[in-house]
């Protein structure tokens, strides 16, 4: 499960690098909270995980791993 969360520090974009780039310029950053979701979800029950994606997989074999549809 490590393998999951683990990151290159050289990969990670500190925030003020993201909001200055190019496609964010007309972003109003300090009203960005007041905005509605784009997208909200309609669970059918507090257990519905429809939504979300294969997390956990086979280290070894990769089967199932973040990105891939569950074959079920």
């Amino acid at each position: 499960m490590i393998e999951l969360i683990r990151c290159h520090v050289k990969s990670v974009i500190v925030s003020q690098g993201v909001k200055n780039m190019k496609i964010f310029e007309n972003v109003a950053w300090e009203k960005l909270l007041e905005q509605p979701a784009p997208f909200q979800p309609q669970p059918s029950d507090e257990t519905d995980t429809t939504y979300f994606e294969v997390l956990f997989c086979d280290i070894d074999t990769k089967e199932h791993c973040l990105g891939a549809q569950s074959s079920a």
